[in-house]
This record gives C-alpha cells, structure tokens and sequence, in this order.
C-alpha cells in the first residue's frame, strides 16, 4: 500500500448494486427514471403509469400508478398489472347479436350482426352490422338508433277480388302500405269466389314476410270466380220428348246455350241465384230461379218440360219429381169426373181433360191438358177443377224429398209455378197426396193455389182413384179436397 500526500493508493471504493434498467410492462409507460435507458441502483425505485384505459385490477375506479424498488440482490421487485377496463358483458339488443361472447374489455371491438330478416336500413341490400366501444369509464357507447335492426318488408299486395282481413292477427282497418318480417297477412276472398274457382276451394289466403323480403307461400294474384256448370234436358210438356232448338241463358249474362236432342250445357255459371230463361219459337216462355252452389246435373232442378202455345181457355199443368218417390200420378177432378192414370181422358160440363203424358220411374214430366175451361156449365162444385199429385208407392216421401214442382201454362204464358217444399200444408198428413191448385171453370182463373194460400179444407172423403187402369190395382183413397 502506497502513501502519497496522506492518500492511500490501491485500495477500490465500495458502489451501489444496480438492478439494471427498467423492465417494460405491457400497457405502461415509465414516468421514473425519465429515460428508460437509465440503470437503476440499489434502494433507488421505478415509478410507472397505465395508458390510458388501463387500471390495475381492470376497474374504472381502479389505481393507475405504481413503482418497483431495487433489491440488495439486484432483482427489481413484482411490477403491478395493468390490465383494461372491462364493461362487462355485451348487452343484448334487439334483433341482433354480438359477435364477442364473455366479457368486454377497453380496447376491444364490439361487433354486432343483425338477425336474418333485419338490416340496419331495412331494406334487402343494407348492412346488418354495426360497432359499439368499451369506455374507459367501463361504459358502452350508445346504440346507432333506438332500434338500429330494422325488419326487411315486402309491400302489401292488392289481390282482386279479395280483401286482407288481417294484419299480424290483427283485423285491418286501414290497407298497410309495407308488411314487416316476420309478420303475416290473411286475405278472404269475396262472396262468389275462391282461390281455385270451385265452389269447394279455399276463400281463405295466409302468408309471412320471410327473411329475403318476399311472402311464403307465394300470394296469387287474384280470387277466381266460381264458374259452375249447369247441365240439364229440355222436354215437350205434351209428349214427354226431348225438344231440340230451346235456347237457356242466364238473364244479365252472355251465359246461353241451345239444346240438342233436348241437352244443354251452360258453362262459367256464377255462383249464387240465377234466373234460367227457356225460349223457342211457338212454345211459352220459361224463367226459372235457382240458387247455384255446385254443378248440377241432367235429371236435377235444371230439367224443363216446355208447353207449346195455346188458346186462352187451354191449360196444361206439368209435374216434374226426382228419383224418389218413383211413380207420382196427376188428379183433375170437377163433378163427377176425373182425369187420371185409370182414366186419361174425360170431358163434362164443357170441359175436356187429358192426361197427355203418364211417367211411372222417376223425373217425369207427367202432363195434364184441359180445354173448354171458361165456359164450364154448372155450379162452382160442377166447375172447380181441383189438381193433385199423389204418390202411387205410398212412400210418404213426397214432402221431405222436396223435389217435385209443378209448372202451370195457359195460353201464351206460365200461371204459375209450384213446388211442395213452399206447399207443405196443403200436403196430407200420410205424405201421400198434395193439393196443388184449384181452377175456376166458369171464370177460367186459378181460383186458390197452395203458395197464395196454405190452408185445406180436407172435411170430405173423395174417391179420387177407383177401378183398375193401366195395370195399376183398384184405389180407394180417404182424403179431403179444398
């Protein structure tokens, strides 16, 4: 060891152990030392800070400070974590979704789609994805909208011939202009019309707005109307043969066909009631009202027995049936005679009468004639021509088959027209024997009809069938005539 000048040379001095530089910690920054590039030594401390957002422990109130201190061993102590403020769970919004399941943290991008169906605009082609932000003060920023997914709509279509009865089950008062998915609309079609055209067909249409913007299932454009077909068989009322050449049309419509070998088929018959006019030159005019709700058939209510012109003081009463009962029989009585099946031809007090035609299976027409009527010589039980059905089988079923109608012509033109279902009273009470009308055979007018009057004055026993005719067996029948 040297001395100089009181000094001691060879001899090092003792210094402070440095742990080095600070270490970088993610989402800091090194406030001291001020240079990062600065060792620091035993005792001596590091101060650091969070970025901005970043706290330890993630909470918004969190610390954003902290040091480490350097150890006698030259090891810095544990540094804190700062970590990103967490907001919490996406929160749900409707008719969308997050793409981020879990917790959301400052920093992170919230994505959220659109449910199918839905865009932002609304419309087919808008986008169906929006951002939200994580706040440092562990809050969402706000939504683009109150309801920033907006349902993709299709326009309300018009379909003729209907009318929309709801609108997302509920009834419409006002036509919407646009249908919002997944909403739905039902349409009725209007009375006379279905989505087929066929009495049967639905009336009733339901679809949605699916999520591309259109209907399902599909809407059609229109209800079609229910074009039903009238087909039937014109006869001859004196005869009972088919008659060509009558042409029936529908009155009010374009709706006409003519018969040939007595058929007819009338073809795009609206639904409804509809009035059948019967024409041919030298025959009377028929009109006849139905009330359509299917097909019908030949052999049904379509079916005309016509009657050539006549005189004035000529009548012809014409009774058409179904297929049951299968054997009606006509009845004119005035005095003491009568026309009937045992005997189809009988004249008296000026008056002549004829059972033109007598059908024995079904359908008819059966066909009376009279002539004379109006200069009947006598008093009114002499001159009173009482018409009646009877059912040969006895089936009392006349009445609740309800089928048979009789048609009445005199002169040029139809006195009237009647069927039993209107004339039940007049009906007797074994269903066997109808009272249709009454002439007046000195004043050549019907004198009482079952439709202008129900009521019978049934207090007499007339012998109306009696003797054998025909191959029918002799009748005696207990009934009473007004």
């Amino acid at each position: 060891m040297c001395k100089a000048d009181g000094q001691l040379f060879g001899m090092k001095s003792c210094q402070k152990i440095s742990c080095g530089t600070p270490h970088i910690v993610p989402f800091t920054k090194v406030i001291v030392p001020s240079s990062p590039r600065k060792s620091i030594e035993y005792d001596d401390k590091a101060k650091y800070e969070c970025f901005d957002g970043y706290t330890i422990g993630a909470k918004a109130n969190g610390g954003t400070t902290f040091e480490v201190q350097c150890q006698e061993n030259g090891v810095l102590t544990d540094p804190e974590v700062c970590e990103p403020v967490k907001c919490g769970t996406a929160p749900g919004t409707p008719n969308s979704r997050p793409a981020i399941s879990g917790a959301v943290s400052f920093g992170m991008h919230l994505m959220y789609r659109c449910d199918m169906g839905y865009t932002l605009d609304g419309s087919l082609q808008g986008r169906s994805a929006f951002e939200r932000t994580c706040f440092k003060n562990a809050s969402f920023s706000a939504l683009p909208s109150s309801q920033p997914c907006k349902p993709i709509s299709a326009v309300a279509r018009n379909i003729s011939n209907a009318v929309m009865a709801e609108y997302a089950g509920e009834s419409v008062s006002v036509f919407p202009a646009r249908v919002f998915y997944p909403k739905g609309l039902e349409y009725r079609c209007k009375p006379g019309y279905s989505t087929n055209g066929r009495p049967s067909g639905p009336t009733k249409m339901s679809a949605r707005v699916n999520s591309i913007g259109t209907f399902t299932p599909a809407l059609p454009s229109e209800c079609k109307l229910i074009a039903l077909t009238i087909r039937g068989r014109v006869k001859n009322a004196r005869n009972g043969r088919l008659l060509s050449g009558v042409k029936v049309s529908i009155a009010g419509t374009s709706i006409s066909a003519t018969t040939s070998f007595g058929f007819f088929t009338l073809r795009g018959v609206p639904a409804g009631a509809a009035k059948l006019v019967y024409e041919k030159s030298t025959y009377i005019k028929v009109e006849d009202t139905l009330t359509i709700t299917g097909d019908i058939n030949s052999g049904g209510v379509a079916d005309k027995a016509m009657s050539p012109s006549m005189a004035s003081d000529q009548w012809r009463a014409v009774v058409k049936w179904g297929r049951t009962p299968t054997d009606l029989d006509t009845y004119a009585k005035w005095g003491w005679s009568k026309v009937y099946w045992g005997g189809t031809r009988q004249s008296a007090n000026g008056i002549t009468g004829k059972l033109e035609v007598d059908k024995t299976n079904g359908y008819g027409p059966e066909t009376l004639y009279l002539t004379g009527v109006g200069r009947c010589h006598g008093g009114s039980s002499q001159c009173d021509i009482k018409y009646l059905i009877n059912d040969y089988t006895q089936s009392a079923s006349m009445l609740g088959k309800g089928e048979t109608e009789v048609t009445l012509y005199t002169g040029t033109s139809v006195a009237g027209t009647f069927k039993i279902k209107d004339c039940s009273r007049s009906v007797t009470s074994d269903g066997n024997w109808w009272h249709v009308f009454t002439i007046d055979g000195k004043t050549n007018k019907v004198k009482w009809s079952c439709t202008s009057a129900q009521t019978t004055n049934l207090n007499q026993e007339d012998s109306i069938a009696s003797g054998p005719a025909a191959g029918k067996p002799s009748l005696r029948i207990r009934t009473s005539v007004k």
